[in-house]
């Protein structure tokens, strides 16, 4: 005999599960969005402060004096050093966030993180490994991503190497009645809909009753 109420039986919570790949896939969407935005602000913030302070006037006097200023200048222009310190930011979000919390800003909004597989927290240097590893996956057309698909435990080919796994962290419990509630709203409609059109076949024939003859007056001049 079951003692369990309905109380007693709820859904299985999500806390602790390993984090599928929509799930890991929207957070990584939403991390690439943020970088992207932070690398526009602090360009255009990096570019008004130049033409603020009229630095490019400066240059053009010290490099008249000292030609060495103007090559140095140039390297720190160029594209190469521009996308060196872009992945040096995008590297620093990574390591930072991954090292302080276990997740990035598009983690946390999915409720997920990212854990050691021994279960302590996660160090700086296994973060580097682990974004260092998002190369990894990507190399072979991205099948290291597509892997959190076959494997058990979710992880993809920079889990692996990091000896890290998602999991999340949302005490999110999967509703398993919302199909019940749509079907007997879907019978109750159906019900209702059912009852009027009897309502309407019963009013109808009345209306259309041949028997209904006209008041006796208008018969008696209809026949005259």
């Amino acid at each position: 005999m079951n003692l369990t109420g309905p109380q007693d039986r709820k859904p299985k919570s999500m806390i602790g599960q390993y984090a599928g790949f929509i799930s890991r896939t929207v957070a990584f969407i939403i991390d690439i969005i943020v970088v992207s935005i932070s690398l526009l602000a602090t360009t255009w913030f990096v570019t008004t402060t130049i033409n603020m302070f009229k630095v490019n006037a400066l240059r053009e006097s010290l490099t008249a004096n000292f030609p060495v200023i103007n090559t140095l200048i140039n390297v720190i222009y160029s594209p190469i050093t521009a996308s060196l310190l872009s992945l040096g930011f995008i590297l620093l979000y990574y390591v930072f966030f991954l090292s302080l919390a276990g997740q990035t800003p598009g983690k946390a909004v999915l409720g997920i993180r990212v854990v050691p597989l021994h279960g302590s927290k996660i160090s700086i240097w296994r973060a580097l490994f682990r974004y260092i590893g998002y190369y990894l996956s990507a190399l072979p057309f991205g099948l290291g991503f597509f892997w959190v698909l076959l494997d058990d435990r979710r992880m993809a080919f920079h889990d692996k190497l990091a000896g890290t796994c998602v999991i999340y962290i949302w005490d999110a419990r999967p509703d398993e009645t919302f199909l019940k509630r749509a079907i007997d709203e879907l019978v109750a409609r159906s019900a209702a809909v059912r009852a009027l059109v009897a309502k309407r076949k019963r009013i109808v024939p009345k209306l259309q009753d041949p028997d209904v003859s006209p008041p006796e007056d208008q018969s008696q001049q209809l026949q005259t």
